[in-house]
C-alpha cells in the first residue's frame, strides 16, 4: 500500500513538472535563437557651437561743414570835383600853355583834359568802376571810350580823359561831363557753419550659439 502511494505520488509530481516547464519556440526558417528580448535603439551625439553672425544696425552722426554764402552789395563812393585844363595844341608860343587871355585868340588847336577822382568807401571789399565822359564843342558831342579801374577800399584813384579839337572864330571852348556809368557792385560774403545728420546702414557680426547634431 505505501509504495503504491509514494509511486502515485512521484508520477504527480513529473506531471506537475511538466506542465510548469515553458516551451521553446521555434524560429522562421530554423534561426537560432540570440537571446535577446528586445532590439537596440540609436543615440543622437549633439553639441553646441559658436558661429558669426551679420546684422544691420542704422548708424547716425552729426556732419559740420562750413558754407560760403554770398550776395551782392553796392558799393559806397565819393566822386571829386571835375579838374579841367585848356590848353594850346597849335600856333606860335602859345603852343602847350592854357588857353588864357591872348593864347585863347592865338591858337586854331586846343585840347581839354577832364579828370575825376572816385574813392571807394567801402573799408572790406574793392570794386570795378566804370567811368565814362562826353565832350561838346560847337553843337557836337564827342563820347569817349569808358575807363575801368579797380579800386581797393579807402583807396582813391583818378579817370582822365583828353579831347582834341579845333578852335571856331567865337573862340568859344569845349566842355565835358564826367560821370560813373553804373553802381558797382561786389560780392560780400561770410562763412556759415552747417550741421547736417546723416544715416547709413552698417553691416556687423554677432557670436550666436547654435546646436550641431550628428
Amino acid at each position: 500500500m505505501n509504495r503504491y502511494i509514494i509511486g502515485l505520488s512521484a508520477i504527480m509530481l513529473i506531471l506537475i513538472a511538466g506542465c510548469i516547464q515553458t516551451p521553446e519556440v521555434g524560429l522562421a526558417n530554423g534561426a537560432q535563437s540570440t537571446g535577446s528580448t528586445s532590439g537596440s535603439s540609436a543615440v543622437s551625439d549633439c553639441r553646441v557651437v559658436y558661429v558669426e553672425e551679420p546684422y544691420t544696425v542704422e548708424e547716425c552722426r552729426n556732419i559740420t561743414y562750413t558754407e560760403r554764402v554770398c550776395q551782392e552789395k553796392e558799393l559806397e563812393y565819393t566822386a571829386g570835383p571835375i579838374e579841367k585844363t585848356d590848353l594850346c595844341t597849335a600856333d606860335g608860343g602859345c603852343t602847350g600853355k592854357e588857353l588864357l587871355g591872348e593864347c585863347l585868340y592865338q591858337c586854331s588847336g586846343a585840347m581839354k583834359r577832364c579828370r575825376m577822382n572816385i574813392t571807394n568807401n567801402d573799408p572790406k571789399l574793392t570794386g570795378t568802376w566804370v567811368v565814362g565822359a562826353t565832350f561838346s564843342y560847337g553843337g557836337a558831342a564827342f563820347v569817349k571810350n569808358p575807363q575801368t579801374l579797380i579800386i581797393k577800399p579807402g583807396e582813391t584813384r583818378t579817370f582822365d580823359f583828353e579831347q582834341l579839337y579845333q578852335l571856331d572864330q567865337k573862340y568859344n571852348i569845349a566842355s565835358c561831363s564826367v560821370y560813373v556809368m553804373h553802381p558797382t557792385l561786389a560780392d560780400e560774403c561770410i562763412d556759415v557753419v552747417n550741421t547736417d545728420r546723416v544715416c547709413e546702414n552698417v553691416t556687423k557680426t554677432r557670436i550666436v550659439q547654435e546646436e550641431i547634431c550628428d
